[in-house]
């Protein structure tokens, strides 16, 4: 009688990965999830920075009215 290693030999398991290895369609879904997560982090970021460079843009505008009046 063979024991269970034997039986499992050769059989895909069921959440589809072979011999542990990712499938390239996992690797890539993997891949580009990680780069949406960068682009939106970067874009919240420069968001971020371009509206604090705004308000002190403005409040340096008001600053040499103030002065000035």
């Amino acid at each position: 009688m063979r024991n269970d290693a034997q039986k499992l030999q050769g059989a895909v398991p069921r959440n589809g990965r072979s011999n542990g290895f990712f499938s390239i369609r996992t690797y890539f879904k993997i891949v580009s999830s990680g780069a949406s997560t960068v682009a939106s982090t970067v874009r919240s970021a420069g968001a971020s920075v371009a509206s604090t460079i705004a308000e002190r843009y403005e409040e340096a505008i008001r600053d040499q009215f103030d002065v000035a009046g």
